[in-house]
């Protein structure tokens, strides 16, 4: 018998076809009720995943942006309130930290040592997490004191102590914190931009991108083709100046 997912057939169909409940129900299924029910039922996610990508009605922000618009875009926006200077704390820690919104939200207060100029931050890498512990998944960021607008990151942690977590926010309020700044921005915005900038800069070796992003070099070789860096040096070496 042909499996249900390469029938041909539509979503609602497939969830009648599974008796989920009453056929009435699914009259008006959306696609992430249909993810929902075949994993469930064991349907491979590959295929979820390809028929149903991350929509963004108004496009994505792919070019990315220098330090001086970010603090910028940053200085407009307003720091009156508690929520206000979080908005701010946390696309300054994204936008210096090439971290995932989800690693930032993990950071508690004890994963921060602030030492003279030097805060080091001991990221649980969440991807790299299962099956293994926090300790054995945690490698660390170090950030600049000196670097703009970082004393202000640091006034933002300094008001929480022990394990409480600086960024007690849902997925979705991190991504409305992104779009303050970037109305086609993303969580994975700022890690896109800090990386891609890594791949270009010529004073950057591959273990010091690995050492910074704790990613894997197959990974890294992505982000890498999304640069001009390797392009812009064949070229030189196939076709280099006389003179």
């Amino acid at each position: 018998m042909e499996p249900l997912w390469n029938s041909g057939m539509v979503g609602r169909d497939i969830a009648k076809r599974l008796k989920f409940g009453e056929p009435g129900k699914y009259e008006n299924l959306t696609p992430v009720s249909v993810y929902n029910y075949r994993m469930r039922f064991g349907f491979p996610k590959r295929y979820d995943r390809k028929h149903y990508p991350k929509r963004y009605k108004y496009g994505r922000q792919e070019e990315p942006i220098e330090t001086e618009d970010f603090v910028s875009l940053v200085g407009g926006l307003p720091n009156l309130t508690f929520h206000q200077r979080r908005c701010r704390a946390f696309n300054i820690l994204g936008f210096y930290s090439f971290l995932r919104q989800t690693e930032c939200r993990s950071i508690t207060r004890s994963d921060i040592v602030i030492d003279g100029d030097r805060m080091r931050i001991n990221v649980f890498r969440l991807k790299k997490g299962h099956g293994i512990s926090r300790e054995d998944a945690t490698s660390p960021i170090i950030l600049r004191i000196y670097w703009t607008l970082i004393p202000e990151l640091e006034e933002w942690i300094n008001q929480f102590k022990g394990d409480e977590t600086i960024f007690d926010i849902s997925a979705t309020t991190a991504w409305k914190y992104v779009k303050k700044i970037f109305p086609k921005g993303y969580p994975h915005y700022y890690r896109l931009v800090g990386i891609t900038g890594m791949c270009d800069n010529l004073n950057m070796t591959i273990q010091d991108i690995k050492s910074w992003t704790a990613l894997h070099i197959i990974t890294i070789d992505v982000y890498m083709s999304r640069s001009d860096r390797y392009v812009d040096r064949a070229s030189d070496k196939m076709y280099p100046k006389e003179g």
